[in-house]
């Protein structure tokens, strides 16, 4: 029901999904349809998302890209920090970057390898003033140089 000036106000839930959903609105007065569709979409106010290798091995020297997403109408200060398991090392970078309004940020996590060969764990967490995200993943490291196989074959 429309109110003096022709308006309706409606409410309805939505699910948790970052999806674009369509809304479709049908009328009807005293002979008169009407009808129009529009899409919602829901987006995450502030995301990280971290691009980390398959494997890499015992002495490389890593810059992991980490990209940071805002839709928040203002400038967010985003702080990053990194929890590094065994082999790893975390070099200097800055600790602090600033995302514009409804834009996008990046930042390189300087990351020495140790000598060895295991799994380990990369934490990665970005507070955006309240807003946060986090990425915790496993990097295998490998030993230096390429595997190795040697055969033989002859009679005794």
């Amino acid at each position: 029901v429309t109110d003096a000036t022709g308006t309706a106000t409606t409410s309805f839930p939505l699910s948790d999904a970052v999806a674009t959903f369509r809304v479709t609105a049908e009328a009807a007065s005293q002979g008169d349809l009407g009808r129009a569709e529009a899409e919602i979409a829901t987006v995450l106010p502030f995301s990280m998302s971290v691009k980390l290798p398959a494997e890499v091995s015992a002495g490389d020297r890593l810059r992991l890209p980490v990209a940071l997403s805002s839709s928040e109408p203002g400038p967010l200060t985003v702080s990053v920090s990194c929890d590094l398991g065994a082999l790893l090392t975390e070099g200097e970078r800055l600790q602090e970057v600033v995302v514009p309004a409804e834009g996008k940020a990046r930042l390189f996590i300087p990351i020495d390898v140790g000598d060895g060969s295991a799994s380990t764990r990369i934490a990665i967490s970005a507070d955006a003033e309240g807003l946060q995200d986090a990425e915790t993943r496993v990097l295998n490291v490998v030993p230096r140089g390429f595997p190795r196989a040697s055969h033989r074959s002859g009679q005794l």
